[in-house]
């Protein structure tokens, strides 16, 4: 069982606002149906590229990269369910009364997208994460004002891997980053203060205490 299946677009080398994506959309190199996904990862990849910037270049000269996220759906019928529930979810949540039936029937009122039960120990045992990162963009930083002239030259992908996502990898990756900040803090960016975890964790171990323990990181140059 598949708790959870990312995709993530990453355009490179661009000074844009992200745009609003439609809200369902398929790509050629995913060829399944790709659900815009309601959640905070664009605006954690957002402020980190930011911070990235401050922390490390000119921010005010240094462009950055346009992200959106998409849950990939396995047919049309689950990505108009999807869109079904959470508009009707929307709706309900507008009113007291409706409120009051969603707290008491979510997994009926929502064709069975929420739920008050959580998962079984073997259902997390069971279960596994995969997030699939795709990159469109240039080998060298193209000016402004040729971007919308200059075909994309480079198209990367990176698939990470691991344990179940609500529970055993959100866990570990908290625990991994914690002890990286204890251990590796030589290796992290100025004495202290607030950052992103882009910044933060930019040239520690982390990526590699998370290999130790059964993730995976796979880097595919496409073009």
């Amino acid at each position: 069982m598949v708790s959870s299946t990312h995709a993530f677009y990453f355009p490179l080398w661009l000074s844009r606002i992200p745009r609003n994506y439609r809200c369902l959309r398929t790509e050629a190199y995913v060829r399944q149906h790709l659900f815009k996904a309601l959640r905070c990862d664009c605006g954690i990849a957002f402020y980190a590229n930011f911070g990235c910037l401050f922390a490390f270049g000119d921010a005010t000269s240094t462009p950055y990269v346009e992200v959106q996220g998409y849950l990939k759906l396995n047919s049309l019928y689950e990505a108009l369910r999807h869109i079904f529930a959470i508009v009707f979810s929307v709706i309900m949540c507008l009113f007291s009364a409706g409120r009051v039936l969603m707290e008491k029937y979510p997994s009926f009122l929502s064709a069975g997208l929420f739920s008050k039960e959580g998962p079984s120990r073997q259902q997390i045992m069971e279960s596994s994460t995969k997030v699939t990162f795709h990159a469109d963009g240039w080998k060298k930083n193209v000016a402004d004002s040729e971007k919308q002239l200059a075909k994309p030259d480079k198209k990367i992908k990176l698939t990470i891997t691991g344990p179940e996502a609500g529970y055993a990898l959100t866990t570990m990756c908290m625990v991994q980053a914690a002890l990286t900040v204890l251990q590796d803090s030589d290796r992290m960016p100025f004495k202290g203060g607030v950052y992103t975890p882009g910044v933060a964790f930019e040239n520690t171990r982390l990526q590699e205490r998370l290999e130790e323990r059964g993730m995976t990181f796979t880097y595919e140059e496409i073009l």
